[in-house]
């Protein structure tokens, strides 16, 4: 499934579902298609040069692509492993950049960025895929542990909803 395109943005959200092979698949393809359109960007860039429209020269090395995965926190919990051996294990299998961004404030999501040419970030993703394939699969949290964050949550009481408070918490109470 991907998201429409926000207007000024130059990032797309894809969600991609299914099997760990399926899924696995699926990766490739998408980084086939992002590699083809790299290519056809070399090649024009290419022919400006040699037309005198270009000053900078074509580059010769494969193109680099960057692809950002939003997974939970207890995903990323199993992807980084104890003391970070995990995370390290599949950087030197695959040889793409794996990095974990700090977690936002009041969400449930970490960004995990592979950045690499097609072979290490194909590597790399089906390395994540199995990571996340044998992990035990997460439960929705019950309606009571909820956070709510967005333009609603300071709406009761003039206050936010605290982690895990039914917003009804946040209001004074009558004596």
């Amino acid at each position: 499934q991907i998201a429409e395109q926000v207007a000024g943005e130059m990032e797309r959200l894809v969600s991609i579902t299914g099997a760990a092979s399926q899924v696995t698949h699926a990766s490739e393809l998408l980084v086939d298609v992002l590699e083809e359109a790299a290519r056809d960007v070399a090649a024009r860039d290419a022919a400006q040069q040699q037309s005198g429209a270009y000053d900078e020269a074509a580059p010769t090395e494969p193109p680099s692509h960057a692809l950002k995965l939003l997974l939970s926190n207890n995903q990323v919990g199993g992807i980084i492993g104890k003391k970070g051996s995990t995370i390290m294990q599949m950087r030197e299998e695959s040889g793409a950049m794996i990095k974990v961004e700090a977690a936002a404030t009041l969400t449930n999501e970490r960004v995990v960025l592979v950045n690499g040419v097609r072979q290490a970030v194909l590597a790399a993703l089906a390395l994540i895929i199995g990571k996340l394939a044998q992990m035990p699969k997460e439960e929705a949290p019950p309606p009571h542990q909820r956070q709510r964050t967005g333009p609603g949550a300071a709406a009761h009481g003039g206050m936010g909803a605290s982690y895990g408070m039914q917003p009804w918490a946040c209001q004074r109470q009558r004596t």
